[in-house]
């Protein structure tokens, strides 16, 4: 070869290099061996996710990340191959990051990581590092850190375990602590080294642990464990942090939701569910803040803390319109975070993550999750791991698109991953029926038809409705005098009714009722008790009864089987005098016979039969039981008088309100009853008795205009209205009022009159006596407790003419 062609060959060899050289680029290398279980797998899934969120910080690019997992089983040659190309590919100014999580193991000669498929070698994997030119950098976040560090320590190799002594076999803390300082300010390691230990140790103490793991670095021919005082920060690799996407996307993006006080970005929530009944909450939110308002309202910020059996913020920063990043002050006791600086147009980030106990074990698994805050969501990602063996079913609603759905199995668990786009805020507005949702909401159950669930709950509270001789000889007693089976089980409702109602809602208790027995001789019981007791008692009577499931004062959906319920009452069928059945629910002590307290009307109810179950939607007894009287007297001269009579759900109200209050109480409490109806009223005199509240008021110069009560023109102040409207727990209901006028002077006699709206009726007489005497009687008969938006124009109209008609007929006198 000549001259010639040995210098395109030594020039072709040399751009080779140089290409070679160019393209290198740093490399991290993220191995996590076996778990062990899936809260461990889910541990390491959230190191995996903020070390691929810190690491491009650093100026590590996302394609030179390689993550080897459980989820994707991997063995050694899939690892020593990674390594190869790394080698190949690696430059002698660029890094290498290698970070080991999971099962390790010490043996006397040598240390292994348990890999899904197989075991690797630690010597092994050193040798394959020291192949590789450039920094080095390792993290052992693994048991036997001390000893793997060891075989893994070379001059040229910084080395960072979580132990600084042999046989520390205990998976570490350390990373909890240590990988959310990645990207701190400054490029020094020890600083974040040294605060990772400090917390670490404060957790272990707060947690009742006796130490917790001292983290110690090998560097050059130096082993330092904490505190750190023979290495310098001048000694090992630089962290070199660089902006992240939250300060880097500061002032660089117009609020797509101007119009709003403040609205999230991007939210992430993970929640796992554990067969123990336990479930580990995770949840990011990007907070972008529009006014002034809003900027102060999250000055300070409350997250869920209570009732969590472990708590951790895990970020909590805010950002400002020029790009600076604030922490956020975190207050571990209370779970509050406060921010300093913020104005329209900043931003705010907090995550946090959280256990605790969720009820019912996953042998009934359910669970109805409300997607919507008070404000909108750009972005919600909600990941939902359960056990690998348990498949979900899901339903959800009131959405403004269908949200994006996968399924993902790992090694434990499954996962189901839901994306939704663009979720409105939601406030949710007075009177709204209660018995159905309006709001977004996704419900999700490991059952796929209800005679799962009533066969799982059959075997629960099998034989807690076993009754003795004991009960029968109660509900001979009750029954004495009483000739039929209603009176009979009026008399056996009334007792249970005013059984002291007492509950300890854990464990077992929490779903089986005691003994009908037990429940006597006690004197009290929840409402599963005094229903079970109920039926027992009209068994030995030879009234069929049945106790019922119901989601009391919420939305139950009979199209999906799911645990749904929190309370238990009575379901008689055949009863003679109501045709439907009767449901009777003596829980509150407070319900007359044969009304229902509130809450209950309106809903599907779960009947439990000796065949299985079948829903029924509740009725009240005797709807036409609901009425309120309200009777004046205005006389020139004389203290007004009024009595009041309420009857059914109205009775209920007053009973709650009413007792155990002192006089001075009662009379503050009328006061104000009466202050809605007659502004300016004063009240001189009352009394409670009986089935009526009577009393005098201050003499009027002239009689004064009565007011419908609040509960029935309140709901219907606005114009307009695109939801429905529920009165009176959605009961039907009659409202009557007598106003008597004497003594003030002649007045023309107005026209009696009749109308109709939807489901509303009023009608007004009035008569004339001697000595001018007036009477005006109204009756509003709503046939249904709830006014569908349609009929809404009407119905408001029809009421402001019954309230407006009686205030002219006072004017009249002024």
């Amino acid at each position: 070869m000549g001259k010639r062609g040995i210098s395109r060959l030594l020039t072709a060899l040399l751009l080779s290099g140089v290409t070679a050289y160019l393209a290198a680029a740093d490399h991290a290398l993220l191995l996590f061996a076996k778990a062990g279980d899936e809260a461990m797998f889910r541990k390491f899934d959230t190191y995996r996710r903020q070390l691929e969120a810190g690491l491009p910080r650093l100026g590590f690019g996302k394609e030179a990340i390689r993550v080897f997992t459980e989820a994707s089983p991997y063995d050694r040659q899939a690892v020593l191959a990674e390594l190869d190309k790394i080698a190949a590919a690696q430059g002698p100014s660029d890094r290498l990051w290698v970070f080991l999580f999971g099962h390790a193991q010490s043996g006397r000669l040598t240390q292994w990581l348990k890999l899904p498929k197989g075991v690797l070698n630690i010597t092994e994997l050193a040798r394959r590092l020291d192949r590789i030119s450039g920094e080095q950098l390792v993290f052992v976040f693994t048991p036997y850190s001390y000893e793997l560090q060891e075989a893994l320590k070379k001059p040229e190799r910084t080395v960072i375990a979580s132990a600084s002594a042999e046989g520390e076999s205990n998976p570490p803390k350390l990373p909890d602590f240590l990988l959310k300082k990645l990207s701190v300010p400054g490029e020094g390691w020890l600083d974040p080294v040294r605060q990772a230990a400090l917390e670490n140790s404060a957790a272990a103490r707060q947690a009742g642990l006796y130490q917790a793991e001292s983290p110690r670095i090998t560097a050059g021919n130096k082993a330092d464990a904490y505190p750190f005082t023979a290495l310098t920060d001048a000694e090992l690799p630089a962290r070199r942090a660089r902006p992240d996407s939250f300060r880097a996307a500061a002032g660089k993006q117009a609020a797509p939701l101007p119009g709003v006080p403040y609205f999230s970005r991007e939210r992430e929530v993970e929640l796992i569910f554990d067969p123990n009944g336990t479930v580990t909450e995770t949840e990011r939110n990007v907070i972008e803040l529009n006014t002034p308002d809003a900027a102060r309202q999250f000055t300070v910020l409350y997250l869920p803390r209570a009732g969590s059996t472990e708590f951790e913020v895990l970020t909590a920063r805010s950002l400002d319109k020029t790009g600076k990043v604030n922490d956020g002050e975190i207050a571990k006791a209370t779970g509050s975070v406060r921010f300093s600086g913020l104005e329209p147009g900043s931003r705010i980030e907090y995550a946090y993550r959280r256990r605790y106990r969720a009820g019912n074990g996953l042998g009934a698994f359910s669970r109805l999750l409300t997607l919507a805050l008070n404000y909108p969501q750009q972005k919600l990602k909600l990941t939902l791991s359960v056990p690998k063996a348990l498949r979900l079913n899901f339903k959800y609603g009131n959405l403004p698109a269908v949200p994006q759905f996968r399924e993902e199995t790992g090694p434990y668990n499954r996962a189901y991953v839901l994306e939704f786009a663009k979720l409105p805020g939601y406030v949710p507005v007075p009177w709204l029926p209660a018995d159905r949702l309006f709001h977004p909401y996704l419900r999700m159950s490991a059952l796929k038809e209800w005679q799962e669930f009533t066969d799982w709950y059959a075997k629960l509270i099998e034989g807690s409705d076993i009754a003795g001789s004991d009960v029968e000889q109660l509900a001979v007693r009750l029954a004495q005098g009483a000739n039929s089976n209603a009176e009979k089980l009026e008399k056996l409702y009334d007792y249970v009714n005013a059984l002291r109602y007492d509950t300890t809602p854990i464990g077992i208790r929490g779903l089986r009722p005691r003994l009908p027995g037990q429940v006597i001789e006690s004197g009290y019981g929840d409402c599963k008790d005094k229903a079970t007791l109920l039926v027992a008692l009209a068994g030995k009577l030879g009234i069929e009864g049945y106790t019922a499931l119901l989601n009391r004062a919420g939305a139950a959906d009979p199209n999906f089987p799911s645990w749904q319920f929190n309370h238990m009452l009575a379901y008689f069928p055949e009863l003679e005098g109501f045709p439907e059945g009767l449901w009777l629910d003596a829980t509150d002590t407070e319900t007359p016979f044969p009304t229902l307290p509130p809450g209950d009307v309106n809903r599907p109810a779960l009947v439990l039969t000796p065949a299985g179950g079948a829903f029924r939607t509740v009725k009240p007894g005797r709807p036409e039981a609901n009425q309120l009287t309200q009777n004046f007297i205005f006389e020139r001269g004389r203290d007004g008088q009024f009595t009041f009579n309420a009857q059914g759900i109205f009775k209920y109200r007053e009973r709650h309100a009413f007792k155990l209050k002192p006089a001075e109480q009662l009379g503050y409490l009328l006061q104000s009853e009466l202050a809605e109806l007659i502004p300016g009223a004063g009240l001189k005199t009352f009394r409670l008795g009986g089935a009526d509240t009577s009393g005098t008021l201050e003499p009027a110069g002239t009689p004064p205009a009565v007011l419908l009560p609040g509960f029935l023109w309140k709901p219907f102040a606005l114009p307009a209205r695109s939801l429905p409207v529920a009165l009176n727990d959605g009961q039907p209901f009659t409202f009557r009022r007598t106003v008597s006028i004497q003594g003030y002077g002649k007045l023309e006699q107005a026209a009696d009159w009749k109308e109709s709206a939807g489901p509303l009726t009023v009608e007004v007489t009035r008569s004339a006596g001697e000595n001018g005497r007036y009477k005006t009687d109204m009756v509003i008969r709503f046939s249904a407790g709830e006014v569908a938006p349609a009929d809404y124009p009407a119905v408001r109209r029809l009421l402001l003419k019954a309230l407006r008609s009686d205030q002219a007929i006072t004017a009249q006198f002024r």
